[in-house]
């Protein structure tokens, strides 16, 4: 498994965002497509807080999926109107 390290412009949110996702190793768990699993933080945490503070890592390398992490920079996971749109930002990739 890979830890990819993710930054790029969001339109929903009209700034810089980032987020940690798990990659699988193809040679472990089998040849993608892979499924999506969205782990969203708490508050006052950060993408890195699965990685960090859990061990997600550990219990999910044998699995076939992409573990996405997104950050909301003590958001919310709902839209609040431009530029906050965090809803779309994590259901979107936008």
């Amino acid at each position: 498994m890979t830890i990819a390290h993710i930054a790029f412009r969001s339109m929903a949110l009209e700034r810089n965002a980032e987020y940690v996702a798990f990659i699988p190793d193809p040679k472990v768990v089998g040849p993608g497509p892979y499924p999506v699993l969205v782990q969203l933080h708490g508050y006052l945490d950060d993408q890195h807080a699965w990685l960090n503070k859990s061990r997600l890592w550990e219990h999910t390398k044998l699995y076939p999926m992409i573990i996405v992490m997104p950050a909301t920079h003590n958001g919310w996971w709902s839209n609040l109107g431009r530029p906050n749109n965090w809803e779309d930002y994590v259901s979107l990739s936008k």
